[in-house]
């Protein structure tokens, strides 16, 4: 994996993605992936749900490959702490898999996460099995905590509180 860039993705980015990929891509000169577009749609439909005074640290950011300006992935959190404790999510793009690229992506909303106001644990979720995903988990230093249900399934919830670091 080359060296990542992270564009932010406040409304009017994801806007912009959503609605005009073409003007969104020569905006921010770069390559989008052939995903982009929904992910985008699906993350505006997403930040719609949060008030509109929500600031825009507590979601998104592109990963943008340095030297090919190719988007490849999305990382975010799932919002302002509840009770201290903030979600984080990431996916890498089809195609760019086992490059290292989600690691990357967990490491940098990790690390914004643990510097933002009322933030005390950051958690994950993943599928309840092992997989790249909590591969990916282990190596940033969160733990697994236990099993709990999310949306009707069964899902693994990771922790690490900010002051482990």
């Amino acid at each position: 994996m080359g060296v990542l860039e992270f564009l932010p993705a406040p409304r009017r980015v994801l806007r912009q993605l959503a609605e005009k990929p073409e003007d969104f891509a020569e905006e921010h000169g770069v390559r989008l992936h052939e995903v982009a577009q929904t992910v985008g749609q699906h993350s505006l439909a997403f930040i719609r749900t949060f008030s509109l005074e929500t600031p825009p640290e507590w979601f998104g950011h592109f990963a943008i490959e340095a030297e090919s300006q190719q988007m490849v992935g999305v990382c975010s959190l799932k919002g302002p702490p509840d009770g201290g404790t903030v979600e984080m999510a990431y996916f890498t793009f089809p195609g760019f898999e086992g490059r290292g690229i989600a690691t990357a992506m967990a490491q940098f909303v990790w690390e914004r996460a643990r510097l933002l106001p009322g933030v005390k644990v950051v958690m994950a979720h993943t599928a309840a099995e092992f997989n790249a995903s909590t591969r990916v988990l282990e190596k940033i230093g969160m733990q697994f905590v236990g099993e709990e249900e999310e949306d009707g399934a069964l899902v693994w919830r990771w922790e690490m509180p900010v002051e482990s670091t």
